[in-house]
């Protein structure tokens, strides 16, 4: 079995502890390369400016949550890595949807959230993911690997739903559609899309932002500004 270091226990990494995000095929993301992370925490002021006043007095308002920049180097050595990092971009992009539609158990459900870890400065961090970005480079090389999901669930009478059969029936002729093919080829939309191939490029980066968020139960109980300096609530994920 070719080695995948995204598979081994990293000082970086993002985990699913709700196993929500199971379907990917992963709940703990690794960065073997060490991504570039930004830490930014706001204070919020607000002033008050008398008449004929040279200087106005700040009055505190509220501290923000702690928000984090992750710009992370991806590499892919072998196939392995290439379905991994296929997986991954399910994994991170799923992390930001909602539950919904009739087909889903646990539907209403909002995005779940993440624990974040880095270099023990930051240590189980509740977060939420709100914003990723991944380029499909031009002056990079590419590894093909076959597609292994299927194609669509059924949904009512016809694959593609039952608006479809709603939209046929009113029509009164047949309905064509589909998704181009890599050779320029049209494909019935709910055709099994498996052992089609996909292009991985060889090197990328993954840029994404975190905010942590925290429940009023574990604010209330678990926090004060003197444990807090004391560094005694770094590993329950304060910031």
């Amino acid at each position: 079995m070719a080695y995948n270091p995204y598979k081994d226990q990293q000082p970086v990494n993002i985990i699913d502890p709700s196993g929500r995000l199971r379907e990917s095929g992963i709940r703990k993301f690794n960065f073997p390369y060490t991504p570039t992370v930004t830490n930014i925490i706001n204070a919020n002021y607000s002033q008050a400016a008398t008449t004929h006043s040279n200087f106005q007095q700040a009055f505190f308002e509220s501290a923000t949550n702690a928000s984090f920049s992750v710009t992370a180097p991806i590499l892919i050595e072998n196939e392995e890595q290439a379905y991994y990092i296929l997986q991954a971009l399910d994994f991170f992009r799923g992390s930001m949807k909602m539950r919904f539609g009739k087909l889903d158990n646990d539907r209403g459900l909002p995005p779940p959230v993440l624990r974040f870890n880095a270099h023990g400065i930051f240590q189980n961090v509740p977060v939420v993911l709100t914003d990723f970005t991944y380029n499909l480079d031009a002056d990079v090389s590419y590894i093909e690997i076959e597609n292994k999901k299927t194609g669509n669930p059924t949904v009512g009478g016809d694959p593609r739903g039952e608006i479809y059969d709603v939209l046929k029936k009113i029509e009164h002729r047949p309905v064509e559609d589909g998704v181009m093919t890599a050779e320029g080829k049209l494909r019935s939309a709910n055709t099994n899309t498996s052992n089609e191939t996909i292009r991985m490029p060889v090197n990328g980066v993954f840029v994404f932002s975190l905010l942590s968020t925290y429940s009023p139960k574990s604010i209330r109980e678990n926090f004060t500004v003197d444990e807090y300096l004391r560094g005694n609530l770094r590993g329950k994920g304060y910031v």
